[in-house]
C-alpha cells in the first residue's frame, strides 16, 4: 500500500484530531506499530478492517483512483457490506 496508505491514514487521523496514541489504543494495537503503518510499513488485511472501522470510511479510499479493476471492486464491495452487517451486531 505504501506512501498513499500512510498518508490517507494520517489525514484521516489528523482530520479527527485524535493522536497516533488514540487511533492505536481504538485499533487495540500498541502505539509503535500504529506509527509505523503512518510511515509506511505494509499491514495486513485483518488490521486494514479494523482501521476502516475505526475511521468509518470505505475500503474504496484506500484504492489509487483510476486503478482498480472490476473483480477487485466487487471483491471490495462484498467486504463493504460484510463491514456494514458486522457493525449492526454491534
Amino acid at each position: 500500500m505504501g506512501s498513499e496508505f500512510s498518508q490517507k491514514i494520517r489525514k484521516l487521523r489528523l482530520e479527527r484530531q485524535w493522536s497516533m496514541k488514540e487511533v492505536a489504543h481504538r485499533l487495540g494495537v500498541p502505539t509503535s506499530t500504529y506509527r509505523d503503518w503512518e510511515y509506511g510499513r505494509k499491514i495486513s488485511a485483518e488490521n486494514l478492517v479494523k482501521i476502516v472501522h475505526v475511521f468509518d470510511v470505505s475500503f474504496s479510499i484506500f484504492l489509487q483512483e483510476g486503478r482498480a479493476d472490476g473483480n477487485l471492486q466487487k471483491a471490495i464491495e462484498h467486504l463493504e457490506n460484510a463491514l456494514d452487517i458486522l457493525r449492526s451486531r454491534l
